[in-house]
């Protein structure tokens, strides 16, 4: 039986993912130090040294060298040794690298969750870092040692479609990454003065920057005013691209780089639309986009790729447009259209903000990630 209340230590960990992430501190973490069930750390690997970020203490155990396999050896040995001399009650970890260090928590009596944040297995069938050949192998095998580990170490799926690849999982729950109302929902700003595509998140080819810099560009080519803004970290395969250099260039697009997701949101809001063109990789067709929902909260119609699971809950708010993410004229198309019927946009705007207001937001989410918490640290 652990102690009470504030005296319990709630610690989050990865090796990965920013300091920042969304959904592990600002959803998950601050969530947790705000319910009072306990006192919140998050543990990091990025070499910018200890904070305070509402409430939760993020430490951070250093930049571990030699790629992947460095962060799950040696990320993971100085995890281990800053965890033993932690009096941590549960541990919640969020990168399947850390897989192995849960399995040697949960042997030394600790309570451990693991966080899937994507199905690593199909993933890496599409990665290119990975030879054709050795795809399937390495596939396989990350899926039977994941299958062995989830049957041990309670699991959160941020998505509802891991389910059914891994519906064996010991206490499997599904969180899904809903945005957090209270800080999208009331964030106005005043629209730009030429009509602004506005896209956040990871900009990659995977995720449609081409295809959407390309759609704007051909829309200009027609004499019409248009611009996007971009925000977030823009990756490798993008910078290449003649229409990405000359958007950039002439000053009809704006690419950021990562922001703080409150300065990322208040741009967006400034936008007349939000896009979300991701290509159809086995990780993106069956699971939610989460900026999505961020942009209905904001209020902007969409233009999203036309999988079924996105075309639903677009069709069924009637708040934007879904599209081939694949067909540069289509994506233009859509633009054209929420250019010349800025009335009607608006109105998917406001429609979209409605449903999520009512559906899709954090607070329903949290309450199980909550009860899941709960009920580990009662047993």
């Amino acid at each position: 039986m652990v102690t009470p209340g504030p005296e319990r230590h709630l610690v989050h960990v990865t090796v990965v993912h920013t300091r920042y992430d969304t959904r592990i501190l600002f959803k998950q973490c601050v969530s947790l130090a705000r319910s009072g069930l306990g006192a919140v750390s998050l543990f990091v690997s990025d070499g910018k040294g200890d904070e305070t970020c509402e409430g939760v203490q993020i430490r951070d155990v250093g930049v571990p060298r030699f790629g992947r396999v460095g962060r799950m050896v040696v990320g993971s040995a100085r995890l281990w040794a800053r965890l033993r001399r932690e009096r941590a009650d549960l541990v919640h970890l969020h990168d399947p690298e850390l897989l192995p260090l849960g399995l040697i928590l949960r042997l030394s009596g600790r309570q451990v969750v693991f966080d899937m944040h994507e199905n690593l297995p199909k993933e890496i069938l599409t990665k290119t870092w990975v030879s054709a050949p050795l795809r399937r192998v390495l596939s396989a095998t990350v899926r039977m040692f994941q299958a062995f580990a989830c049957r041990v170490i309670p699991t959160v799926f941020a998505e509802q479609s891991y389910v059914k690849d891994f519906s064996f999982a010991k206490k499997g729950t599904v969180v899904l990454n809903f945005p957090i109302v209270d800080s999208l929902i009331g964030l106005i700003r005043p629209k730009r003065e030429k009509f602004t595509i506005g896209y956040i998140g990871g900009v990659s080819l995977e995720r449609g920057a081409d295809v959407m810099v390309e759609a704007v560009s051909a829309l200009r080519d027609e004499q019409s005013v248009v611009e996007t803004v971009i925000v977030g970290p823009v990756a490798a395969d993008v910078e290449p691209n003649p229409v990405w250099k000359r958007g950039i260039a002439e000053g009809w697009s704006t690419a950021t780089g990562r922001l703080k997701p409150a300065d990322g949101w208040a741009l967006m809001a400034s936008c007349h639309a939000g896009v979300a063109l991701l290509r159809p990789s086995p990780n993106f067709v069956d699971s939610y986009p989460t900026k999505l929902f961020e942009y209905m909260a904001l209020g902007l119609p969409v233009v999203v790729s036309d999988f079924p699971l996105w075309k639903s809950v677009v069709d069924d708010a009637r708040c934007g447009l879904a599209v081939d993410p694949t067909n540069v004229t289509g994506v233009k198309d859509a633009f054209r259209w929420m250019l010349v019927h800025p009335d009607e946009a608006k109105s998917m705007g406001v429609r979209g903000r409605e449903v999520v207001l009512n559906k899709y937001n954090w607070a329903s989410e949290f309450k199980k990630l909550h009860d899941l918490y709960r009920e580990l640290l009662t047993n």
